[in-house]
């Protein structure tokens, strides 16, 4: 239960969710002013209730933030986005091409470097820092800057336990 909005937290099989559902809901409520609590008996039911803000259409809050929505902004460039789980691939790479990005896929670190090494003109590198395979996000990174130094990288996990945030704290890229 008290991990139940962790992002990639998951009692499915691997292969059977990414585990981000509850925890993007969670983020939703959280930043609308809402919230969600959860209530289970274990093997038997799980209820979950919603707390959403009440709207009140045409206030000036309302039209300000509809002026300043997502359509107003595009951006330019080629990110390398590099993750192992499908789900927060594709909704990662939709947002990137909402934004005007152009988007460079990659499943794994060693696709990524192979990617990056292909595609001269990538802007950014947008990588998961834990990944299968072999290389995971922040070893590629050290290779693409070996590569092209000046390379704005920006690593992201979604594990929460503090022996990793310890383990990356204590790295140097």
């Amino acid at each position: 239960m008290g991990k139940v909005f962790d992002p990639f937290f998951t009692t499915k099989a691997m292969g059977e969710g990414s585990g981000f559902g509850l925890s993007t809901a969670f983020g939703f409520l959280q930043q609308s002013g809402g919230n969600i609590s959860v209530k289970s008996r274990q093997g038997e039911w799980t209820s979950f209730t919603l707390y959403l803000p009440v709207a009140i259409e045409h206030s000036p809050a309302h039209q300000t933030r509809l002026a300043g929505s997502k359509g107003d902004v595009h951006y330019s460039g080629a990110v390398l986005l590099v993750e192992d789980d499908s789900g927060v691939r594709d909704v990662a790479t939709q947002l990137l091409l909402e934004a005007g990005f152009t988007v460079i896929v990659a499943n794994d670190g060693n696709s990524g470097l192979e990617r990056f090494n292909k595609n001269p003109n990538i802007d950014l590198v947008f990588s998961d820092i834990m990944m299968p395979g072999g290389m995971n996000g922040i070893d590629m990174a050290k290779r693409v800057l070996q590569e092209k130094p000046a390379t704005p990288i920006l690593l992201a996990t979604g594990y929460t336990q503090q022996s990793l945030k310890d383990k990356l704290m204590n790295q140097t890229i």
